[in-house]
């Protein structure tokens, strides 16, 4: 084994190594030795990597990653917990420590729950039994999000314990089915949510008031998606293993690794093109929005289209705003990223570009996926009241439960869509458009919760969602979603405010 890492990482490794995750903090390889025994290797960038200095200082009080983790394991192992045995412990020239592990050969979590409901279930409570042996081991994992699990033979595996620590804390249990149970809300129904809880419960009993025990797991699993999803959208802008660097004479900015620069610069010459001739063209797409200072439109590049977004930043104030909030298109590119983490449809992004002009964004350039394919939900189309309106609440629930602000969340930056790789039974899903108008505040109060379902009320005509199809999706919401003030006040003040608005909704069915 020892003479195979050698050669993996003198560069000579067997051609069945892979490198299976390669980023700022730590690079992940799969290492063949000479047996045909596959091993994992984890090389963790505590010299090598961007945060030198913090992970140095981790290392001299042993919270480091390779030590957390190297830690753990040993601990763990002992007890027949459900993880990886450790092979070997060290040091690379770089500095950068070095862990081998057992290489489990397996299935993502996600994977293998994509089986029929009774396999399903079963996976479920195998999941729930693991959990709770491994809580009754005494430790917690830190990180117990879907991606680090793993399936053998029909059992869960538990990986990645860089954060995993000693404590028998109720609270420390619950943030780890907190995080379990969010970061699996958007595949799993609540009823499979629920019986996961109730497997891990069956095993290890927390102590007291088993409803009081499971608010603190909803809490929890709460408070990490706002987290992560701030996490996701903070670090989207920093240009790492997600993103690349653009830039030209005059722009700059970030794309995905699939969109090469050369595609980029066209695609975005197209656009200009369009623009210039005031409408589509043959060649190169169409014109969908044209305003003072913002222009969309719908470019072709050979089969393949794309929508470019450009806002045109004018005057000093707006400058200055921009250089607090960042652009337009850095706000859109950061919120799709924080929105995919919640499983939140929306345009996937592949590149933001800004032209700077002075100390301000001149042109702010956001190139995102082209959803056209469904219908808006302000506009009529194939999906009845009841369609549109369930899907319109799950995304409003999704949102709010996460945390998420959405400044202008009127019907007419919603679109309606119906996955091609769905059966036709599934329903539909709203996905959420102006993505610059998105933000994560570390709260949401009840007054920007309250604004939202009037912006969305208002917006939808009377004939497209009846009065009654309205009130259903109005009690669902605060049934979930529940406000300090009663169901029939926060009621009250949505049909007024919705009146107000002038928009499309008269309330003539409300009477008054």
């Amino acid at each position: 084994m020892r003479k195979a890492v050698d050669d993996w990482l003198a560069g000579a490794g067997d051609a069945g190594c892979e490198v299976l995750a390669d980023d700022t903090r730590r690079l992940v390889a799969r290492v063949v030795d000479a047996g045909g025994s596959p091993w994992l290797v984890k090389q963790f960038r505590v010299a090598s990597g961007r945060h030198r200095l913090r992970e140095r200082l981790r290392g001299w009080v042993g919270q480091a990653q390779a030590d957390r983790e190297h830690r753990a394991l040993r601990a763990l192992r002992g007890t027949g917990a459900p993880v990886p045995a450790l092979a070997a412990r060290g040091v690379l020239k770089s500095g950068d420590p070095i862990l081998v592990l057992e290489f489990i050969a397996s299935t993502p979590l996600i994977e293998a729950l994509d089986t029929p409901r009774a396999a399903r279930r079963r996976l479920l409570r195998a999941l729930g039994r693991r959990v709770a042996e491994f809580h009754a081991a005494g430790w917690v994992h830190g990180d117990l999000h879907f991606g680090n699990i793993v399936v053998r033979d029909g059992e869960p595996w538990l990986i990645d314990l860089q954060r995993a620590r000693p404590s028998t804390e109720f609270r420390d249990r619950a943030r780890d089915l907190g995080i379990l149970d969010s970061s699996l809300e958007p595949t799993l129904s609540t009823a499979d949510r629920t019986r996961l809880l109730d497997a891990t419960f069956a095993r290890l009993a927390p102590p007291g008031d088993e409803e009081a025990a499971r608010a603190a797991v909803r809490e929890a699993s709460r408070a990490w998606t706002c987290r992560h999803s701030r996490s996701r959208a903070r670090r989207s802008l920093r240009g790492d293993d997600s993103a690349s660097p653009f830039e030209t004479d005059s722009l700059r900015g970030l794309r995905v690794p699939g969109m090469s620069d050369e595609k980029l610069v066209e695609l975005l010459r197209a656009h200009d093109r369009i623009l210039l001739a005031g409408g589509g063209t043959e060649s190169d797409g169409d014109l969908l929005d044209d305003g003072e200072e913002r222009f969309v439109t719908r470019v072709r590049v050979g089969e393949e289209r794309y929508v470019v977004k450009e806002v045109r930043c004018q005057g000093p104030l707006r400058a200055t705003w921009e250089r607090l909030s960042g652009s337009a298109a850095q706000r859109a590119w950061a919120a799709a990223h924080g929105l995919a983490a919640l499983g939140v449809a929306c345009p996937a992004p592949f590149a933001y570009a800004d032209e700077r002009r002075g100390r301000g964004t001149g042109r702010s350039l956001f190139v995102m996926e082209d959803l056209s394919a469904g219908v808006g939900a302000d506009e009529p189309g194939p999906l009845s009241a009841e369609e549109r309106t369930r899907s319109l609440l799950r995304l409003l629930v999704r949102l709010h439960e996460s945390g998420v602000h959405h400044r202008d969340l009127k019907a007419g930056n919603i679109r309606i869509l119906r996955p091609d790789d769905l059966p036709a039974a599934a329903p539909p899903r709203a996905a959420l458009l102006d993505l610059e108008d998105v933000r994560f505040p570390r709260s949401l109060g009840e007054e920007h919760r309250l604004r939202a379902l009037v912006q969305l009320n208002a917006s939808l005509a009377d004939d497209l969602v009846p009065a009654d199809a309205r009130r259903r999706a109005f009690d669902d919401y605060v049934t979930r979603l529940p406000f300090e003030q009663s169901r029939e006040g926060v009621l009250a003040r949505v049909v007024s405010e919705s009146r107000a608005r002038r928009h499309r909704w008269s309330g003539s069915e409300c009477g008054g």
